[in-house]
């Protein structure tokens, strides 16, 4: 967990607090909407973010983040996208109880299926290739020991979702075809 100064390549600047790691967050750098949506056009290899304080404590992190947008005046300062000196994690390291967790489903499923404003909508090629674009040459980090044994321990006991799965003779052809293709294209690379 980790305080940060982010400058931008418009002038902007931004103080924000992330829970994950500098490793894990290369990419995040900030939750005010108006970066969020400058951000969109910005050349993100120029953008320069400086970590000022790092933490195990979720309330130091939270008074790290105050202190450091108080000093630096970032909510009187227009050259900020900070807009208000509150900081904290709410439901950080919290566990919900099935009752919440119903209602939290209850209120997005009119957000499911045929009621979610993408439904049914096919992307256009061009939106395709920017998405492909912003994901090449970006590798996640490799799983820690300790994640991978969670991973095993919750998945211990379970049958795979494929088990009792048939698939007809077509299909079969068709997955075929489609995997000596792919071989084919990385043989050639």
């Amino acid at each position: 967990m980790y305080v940060y100064h982010t400058v931008f390549p418009n002038n902007m600047e931004y103080i924000g607090a992330s829970t994950k790691t500098p490793e894990l967050s290369t990419n995040y750098f900030g939750s005010h909407p108006k970066l969020k949506q400058d951000i969109k056009t910005m050349d993100k290899s120029i953008i320069k973010k400086v970590i000022i304080c790092e933490t195990d404590d979720i309330e130091y992190l939270a008074k790290c983040e105050k202190t450091v947008i108080k000093k630096m005046k970032a909510v009187e300062d227009p050259k900020f996208y900070n807009a208000n000196a509150k900081s904290g994690f709410p439901n950080y390291g919290k566990t919900f109880t099935e009752e919440h967790r119903k209602k939290l489903s209850e209120n997005h499923a009119c957000w499911s299926g045929e009621n979610n404003p993408n439904y049914g909508k096919k992307l256009s090629d061009e939106t395709k290739a920017k998405i492909s674009k912003a994901h090449k040459g970006k590798k996640k980090p490799p799983l820690s020991e300790e994640h991978k044994a969670k991973i095993s321990k919750a998945r211990k006991g379970k049958p795979s979702n494929r088990k009792g799965v048939t698939l007809s003779d077509e299909i079969k052809a068709k997955l075929s075809i489609a995997t000596k293709a792919y071989w084919a294209r990385r043989a050639q690379s």
